[in-house]
C-alpha cells in the first residue's frame, strides 16, 4: 500500500512538472512569434516606403482631365474644394490627349455645348474619359455636363432626377438641394456662374438605356412627362421656350450588350430599340436633329474591348468613337468648317 501511493505521488509530480515545461515553451513560442511578425511588418513598410518615387522622380502619364475649355460640375472632373458657390469651378489648362487628332473636326470656340444625360456621359476614372471630355477636345467647345448616373427621359420611373427636372433647374437657375441631387446641383451652379451672352448654344441629349432597363411607359399622352415620349418633349419644349438659339440634337445609345444587345424585354415588353425607335419617330415629327450613334459606332463585335465588363459603359476608346463620330456629325448638321 505505501508503495503504491509513493508511485501515485511521484506520477502525479512528473505530470505538473511536464505541465509546467509545457506552458513554459508555450510562452516562449508565442513570444518568438510576436517578434517575427513585427520585424515581418517593419520590413514591409520600409519597402513600401522605398517604393514610393519622390515628388521629382513621378512619372508623368497622360492625363484622365478635362480640355481647356470645359467649366463643368461633372463631379468626377474636379474635386469638391475646386467647385466656387459663387464663381463656378476653376478653370485650368489641360493637354490634349496623344489618342485626339482634330484633323477635319469643327473648331467650336465661342460654342457652349451642354450635355443632358445619363452614365453614358459621365463616366470618368482610371479606365475612361467622358465622351464630353473628348468631345471639348476635338471641338474646342466649352463644355457643361449636366447629366448624372441613371437619368431618365420619363420623370420618377427610377426615383432619380429625370431629364424634366434638369432642364428645368438648368432653364431656372435654382439648384438641386431640395432632393439632394448634389451632382446636377455643382453642374447648375457652374452653368448659372458663368456669363453666357456672347455664346453659341449646342444641347447634346441622351436618354434611353434608363429608360429601357427600368421600364419607362412607352404609351400614352404624348403630355404625360411619367412616359418616356413625354419627358422627351418637356424637356424640348423648355429648351425652346428658355433657350430660343440653343440648337438641339438628341442622340441614340449604342447597344447595351449584357442585355443581349439590347433585345431582352423589359416590363412593359418593349426593347432597347423600341425606345431608340421612339426617340427617332419623336426627333422627326418635332424636327429636332437626331445622330443616331446607335447606328453611327456600334461598340459590339469587334469592338467590345471599348466598353467596362458590363457591356454598357465606355472605357476611353470609347468615349472617343462617341465624341468623335459626334463631332462630325454636328459638323455636318451644321454645315461648319
Amino acid at each position: 500500500m505505501g508503495n503504491k501511493f509513493i508511485k501515485i505521488i511521484y506520477a502525479t509530480v512528473l505530470l505538473a512538472v511536464a505541465a509546467v515545461c509545457f506552458i513554459i515553451f508555450f510562452k516562449l513560442v508565442r513570444s518568438g512569434i510576436a517578434k517575427a511578425t513585427s520585424t515581418s511588418t517593419t520590413a514591409s513598410e520600409e519597402i513600401v516606403e522605398s517604393t514610393v518615387p519622390s515628388e521629382d522622380e513621378t512619372i508623368s502619364t497622360e492625363p484622365d482631365t478635362p480640355p481647356a475649355s470645359v467649366s463643368s460640375a461633372d463631379d468626377s472632373w474636379f474635386d469638391e474644394e475646386n467647385v466656387e458657390t459663387s464663381n463656378g469651378p476653376e478653370e485650368t489648362v489641360w493637354t490634349i490627349p496623344e489618342d485626339v487628332d482634330t484633323t477635319g473636326h469643327p473648331v467650336l470656340d465661342g460654342y457652349e455645348v451642354i450635355f443632358l444625360g445619363d452614365s453614358l456621359f459621365t463616366e470618368n476614372d482610371e479606365d475612361a474619359l467622358s465622351i464630353p471630355c473628348y468631345f471639348g477636345y476635338y471641338t474646342g467647345a466649352e463644355i457643361y455636363n449636366c447629366s448624372r448616373p441613371a437619368m431618365t427621359a420619363a420623370r420618377g420611373t427610377n426615383g432619380w432626377t429625370s431629364l424634366p427636372e434638369a432642364v428645368d433647374a438648368l432653364r431656372g437657375g435654382f439648384t438641386f438641394d431640395t432632393v439632394g441631387d448634389e451632382i446636377l446641383d455643382d453642374a447648375v451652379r457652374a452653368y448659372h456662374s458663368k456669363d453666357h451672352s456672347d455664346k453659341k448654344r449646342i444641347i447634346i441629349i441622351d436618354c434611353c438605356i434608363n429608360d429601357y432597363t427600368y421600364s419607362s411607359p412607352l404609351e400614352g399622352d404624348i403630355n404625360w412627362l411619367e412616359n418616356y415620349r413625354g419627358g422627351l418633349k418637356y424637356t424640348v419644349d423648355a429648351i425652346h421656350e428658355s433657350l430660343p438659339d440653343a440648337k438641339i440634337f438628341l442622340m441614340t445609345p449604342y447597344k447595351y450588350i449584357n442585355y443581349s444587345n439590347g433585345t431582352e424585354l423589359n416590363a412593359y415588353l418593349y426593347t432597347q430599340e423600341d425606345y431608340a425607335n421612339a426617340m427617332r419617330n419623336f426627333a422627326a415629327e418635332y424636327g429636332i436633329d437626331l445622330i443616331d450613334i446607335a447606328n453611327r459606332v456600334p461598340l459590339d463585335d469587334p469592338n467590345l474591348y471599348a466598353l467596362k465588363d458590363d457591356g454598357l459603359h465606355p472605357k476611353r476608346a470609347g468615349s472617343r468613337m462617341v465624341a468623335e463620330s459626334l463631332s462630325l456629325a454636328i459638323k455636318e448638321k451644321l454645315n461648319l468648317e
